[in-house]
Formats: structure tokens, sequence, C-alpha cells
């Protein structure tokens, strides 16, 4: 009898640190198809930037988590990762994202995140404003609102979705 209860206590003592359990760890290798090290690296490296409670990922934790004060994007990735109740992003999700980057993954899984970051108001498509903002983040050199907004005119008022997303994407790419 003593063997359950040490179990539970160190199941316990596990999640009261924040650390994953093996249940949770082999389910996640399962899922998401990656091995118990990246899993652990990622996890490491989430735990490292929850500052403010050590266990979800809060938009407070943003300017206070040093590696983080530099990225320009993470506004936006913050705000496309699914949250729980209280508006915070767990690990999982974390994890589902960072899966997307991982090799061998298809771009278009990949450019599709990407536009999910742009979509600023989730309604499936890139209106002027949206394709603007993104164009500026990705190339801060362009600075001019008016100047940008008439060089974006030829192209569609909006992209809907994200297959036309991605042929917009391609285009400008190339044209700047």
């Amino acid at each position: 009898m003593g063997g359950g209860a040490s179990k539970k206590a160190a199941a316990a003592a596990a999640l009261e640190a924040g650390e994953l359990l093996p249940e949770q760890l082999e389910k996640m290798m399962k899922e998401h198809k990656m091995s118990s090290d990246e899993i652990r690296f990622l996890h490491k490296r989430f735990k490292s930037v929850c500052v403010t409670n050590g266990k979800a990922f809060t938009r407070d934790d943003i300017p206070k988590a040093a590696s983080l004060t530099t990225s320009t994007y993470l506004g936006r990735i913050f705000d496309a990762l699914p949250k729980n109740q209280a508006g915070d992003v767990e690990f999982e999700s974390f994890l589902a994202a960072a899966k997307v980057f991982r090799p061998g993954q298809s771009i278009e899984d990949k450019l599709e995140f990407v536009f999910s970051l742009f979509d600023y108001n989730f309604d499936n498509s890139l209106d002027s404003y949206e394709v603007q903002k993104m164009l500026q983040l990705i190339r801060p050199s362009i600075v001019s609102h008016s100047v940008l907004g008439q060089a974006l005119l030829p192209f569609s008022r909006t992209i809907h979705g994200f297959s036309d997303a991605r042929m917009h994407c391609i285009l400008g790419y190339y044209l700047l």
C-alpha cells in the first residue's frame, strides 16, 4: 500500500513544481509525434517564460521575460495561440504551435500559422490594414502608411482565406 501512496505524493509534487508527469509526457509524444527530449526541452523553455505564475504564459509575461523582450512578433503570436478560460497559454497550446515549425513539417502548415498571426480580427481574411501591419513588422524600413497603401492598391482589397493569402504572400515576397 505504501508504494501507491508514494507514487501519488511524487505525482502531486511534480504537478506542484510544474513538471510533466510520465503519463503526460507519453500522451504528448504520441499526440505530437515528438521525442521525450524535444518535449522536455520545449517544456523547460516554456516554463522559463512563464514568469507570472510558472504554469501558463500570460500577456503580462511578455515584458517580464528577458528572452522575449526583443521579439516584435510576440504579441501577435500570443494572440494567435489558443488560451484557457483565464486567457493564458498553456503548455499544450505552446507545444502544438512549436510542432508546426519542426523540420519536415509542411510549408502549408507553417504559412497557415503565419497567416493567423496577421489576421487581427480573426475573420479568415487579411484586409489592407492587416497586410500593411504585416509588411511593416516584416520590413520595418517600410514606414509610410500612405506609400505602402498606394503600393498595395493594385492587389485585391482583401485576401480571403489561407490559400489566397499564400499566393499574395509569395507575390509580395518577390515584389519587396
